[in-house]
């Protein structure tokens, strides 16, 4: 079995379905996630949306996961504009826009809340580092930016949620140094993994 993603997405561009399986079973989860902290009730139609443009594109040569969660973040914009046209993910937060009921339930919602308070690109760059383990080359992908520009987005989304934390809880409730953020996030993966 074949687990590199650019030798699927190629065996797939040349009529494997076998390998297009393989890719939606590979990543389907973490998008589904994506859409699930931000738009849990369409998170499953806009998750198919971003496999259906992803086996559409004939582009070749793409890092895969980079490429599916740009396409992610687009297909959210859309969505978002179609709800409010003039929205610019970073501008607004989901807080701002509608507060989705369905993720009140999350263990961490306090956390969820503070994710949710920061503009949308934010909140997006700490979910793909921490959530899917993305690294600065491959948010630059997503982003459309270079590597470095990838790591000062993450470095200004952490500094905008420690505020956000700081002022919601107290410094004292908001670790120095962001140790437990790891711990806290995993819990909201999970929850999200677990929703349905």
């Amino acid at each position: 079995m074949v687990s590199d993603d650019g030798e699927l997405h190629r065996r797939w561009q040349g009529g494997d379905r076998e390998a297009g399986r393989l890719l939606f079973s590979l990543h389907a989860r973490g998008v589904i996630r994506f859409f699930r902290s931000k738009l849990p009730e369409v998170a499953e139609d806009l998750t198919q949306e971003v496999f259906a443009r992803f086996f559409r594109s004939a582009r070749t040569e793409v890092h895969v996961r980079g490429f599916l969660f740009g396409i992610a973040r687009n297909v959210l914009s859309e969505e978002l504009r179609r709800r409010q046209p003039d929205v610019r993910l970073s501008d607004v937060s989901i807080a701002e826009l509608a507060r989705p009921s369905s993720t009140r339930m999350i263990a961490r919602q306090w956390l969820l809340d503070a994710l949710q308070q920061l503009p949308i690109d934010d909140q997006i760059v700490l979910e793909l580092q921490h959530w899917e383990g993305m690294s600065s080359p491959e948010l630059a992908v997503v982003l459309g930016v270079s590597p470095s520009a990838a790591r000062t987005r993450v470095s200004t989304a952490r500094k905008r949620l420690r505020s956000i934390l700081e002022r919601r809880s107290g410094s004292d409730a908001v670790p120095a140094d962001f140790q437990e953020l790891e711990s806290w996030v995993s819990a909201i993966r999970q929850a999200l993994d677990a929703a349905r």
